[in-house]
């Protein structure tokens, strides 16, 4: 979303109405979004680095809802998609009802986890997001969720690794993914020292997480055939496994106690078992025996959505 400098609106197609405002300082005419009654827009951004030297327009679709009481806050959720997946808002808005839904496009349908297709700037572009979405006076940017599925929740990861507090979000979801080993090894997490080389991505430096970090809420199905539950080799990458990668965050968070065996994990409901760590946050792993690689396969759709419209909207 773009306003000129005598504050119109350079979209089209919202249902917004802009409010512009000049506090006096000196910073100009400031602009935010009133969807009291609704608003569904496209977000750009435009963002320069080696594929594309000359510009590229980063997208992400916004859905709000009516808001009778134009004055409420709602939760925010950032959904990112998975590999060679597109974004839409009707993935995330088909359960969350009473959120503001933003739903991001990876470069060229992909995430830059590591060393793949795209070689975009995604944290920033996600830093960015989450600033133009707080110009919507409905946005309770106090309560924003970042989830994902697949390279998605991949890229949770490095966020949540990465990221200093304050981070700009309050709970991660990753779902269908896990830690690889360049993120974590030899009991210490690391990321790239220039997070400017985007290209390279060169994991050389050791971080530990700021904490107290989000409360993690993480799925994974134990038969996922494409990234495999208890970690290994797929993709040209090794993976630390479900429960390593928990524990491991866990550890950072202020958790002090051994790592859960597999057996002592609590059966939820048939079929669901859960992992959970409290130290200075929150950090639940649900383990779910009938569930491939997509968390929203018909035979545990009902519990994984449950659970998030829970953990987000109460």
């Amino acid at each position: 979303i773009r306003f000129t400098s005598d504050g119109k609106k350079q979209s089209k197609g919202m249902k917004c109405t802009v409010k512009c405002t000049d506090d006096g300082s000196g910073s100009g005419i400031t602009a935010s979004l009133d969807c009291s009654n609704g608003c569904k827009y496209l977000m750009s951004i435009n963002q320069v680095w080696s594929q594309e030297p000359d510009g590229f327009n980063r997208t992400a679709e916004v859905l709000v809802p009516a808001t009778p009481d134009g004055t409420k806050k709602r939760p925010v959720v950032i959904d990112l998609h998975s590999s060679d997946e597109t974004a839409s808002v009707n993935r995330t808005a088909s359960f969350l009802n009473n959120s503001v839904i933003v739903a991001a496009h990876g470069y060229k349908k992909h995430w830059n986890v590591a060393d793949g297709m795209s070689k975009a700037p995604d944290k920033a572009f996600i830093v960015e997001v989450i600033k133009n979405i707080s110009d919507i006076i409905q946005a309770d940017m106090d309560d924003v969720t970042v989830m994902g599925t697949s390279s998605g929740a991949g890229f949770i990861t490095r966020l949540v690794v990465e990221m200093a507090n304050p981070r700009p979000f309050k709970r991660a979801i990753p779902m269908a993914s896990q830690m690889i080993m360049i993120q974590y090894h030899n009991g210490s997490f690391w990321m790239p020292s220039d997070q400017n080389d985007v290209d390279r991505n060169n994991f050389n430096k050791v971080v530990l997480p700021d904490s107290p970090g989000p409360e993690l809420i993480y799925f994974h199905g134990k038969h996922d055939q494409d990234i495999p539950y208890v970690g290994g080799d797929a993709h040209g990458r090794t993976f630390i496994g479900a429960q390593a990668t928990t524990y491991a965050f866990a550890k950072a968070f202020g958790y002090r106690g051994d790592q859960l065996a597999d057996e002592d994990g609590v059966e939820v409901e048939d079929g669901v078992t859960k992992y959970e760590y409290n130290g200075t946050s929150r950090v639940v792993h649900y383990k779910m025996e009938n569930m491939n690689m997509n968390p929203f396969e018909a035979s545990c759709r009902s519990f994984v959505l449950s659970l998030i419209k829970k953990a987000v909207e109460g």
